[in-house]
């Protein structure tokens, strides 16, 4: 299992990387705004990361269990997986798909340690 203090370091680099990406997509958005279309894939993702990252910290700061945030982290990758957005909005369903992997990258690193720490 991830110890808080690694959830929390997940947590901030994801907060920090969305807005990196979030701060570039309005940077190209105030120079030309269909430009920044073209890449705002980037800035999809980094809103996904920066939801999980201040869901994580919110959690932290509740006084979440361990095994609750193992819970949290594969009920949200699985049911994510398992149930992948099918609104007819293409960019509300990337951004739904962006947020099930922030949560399944960091599934996948409590689990690894997890394996490994036998």
């Amino acid at each position: 299992m991830l110890s808080r203090s690694q959830i929390k370091k997940f947590a901030d680099e994801k907060i920090d990387s969305g807005r990196h990406h979030l701060a570039q997509f309005q940077e190209r958005f105030s120079v030309n705004p269909l430009m920044a279309f073209e890449y705002s894939d980037n800035a999809i993702r980094g809103s996904a990361e920066v939801e999980v990252g201040l869901y994580l910290i919110n959690l932290l700061d509740n006084a979440t269990t361990d095994e609750a945030f193992l819970e949290i982290m594969t009920d949200r990758a699985l049911t994510g997986a398992q149930f992948p957005e099918r609104s007819t909005s293409v960019t509300s369903n990337l951004a739904k798909t962006y947020v099930t992997a922030v949560w399944a990258e960091l599934a996948k690193k409590a689990f690894d340690r997890k394996r490994f720490s036998r």
